[in-house]
């Protein structure tokens, strides 16, 4: 899988817990919703055992998760966004969106760092 890694042992965020998920919301409130409607954050798909099964950047299986209630798989859409700024009246804020990772997505992301 995808090993996005930066100085100070960041990568992109894990949301592994609704803790988690709280955390983001608040890390997220405050930002121009316009300029970050979607960020970026560390979940993959791939094909095991004949369906797509999603990932953390680190490999571990999904445990939790806050997908759109009405998402709908394009097929092509294996990374992840945390919707900040839904864009019809079916998502919501918090909620996640599978994506394209093609580079045509210039959005930002968000990055977490593990506690010591």
């Amino acid at each position: 899988g995808a090993k996005m890694k930066w100085p100070g042992g960041a990568s992109l965020a894990t949301i592994e817990s609704s803790s988690d998920q709280a955390a983001v919301m608040t890390a997220m409130r405050g930002v121009d919703l316009n300029k970050y409607p979607q960020v970026y954050i560390g979940g993959f798909n791939r094909f095991y055992g004949g369906k797509k099964n999603w990932y953390w950047i680190d490999g571990t299986p999904f445990k939790f998760d806050n997908f759109e209630s009405n998402l709908v798989d394009a097929g092509n859409e294996d990374c992840l966004a945390f919707i900040n700024k839904p864009s019809n009246n079916i998502e919501r804020r918090g909620e996640w969106n599978d994506v394209p990772c093609n580079s045509g997505n210039l959005w930002s992301y968000i990055c977490s760092v593990k506690a010591k």
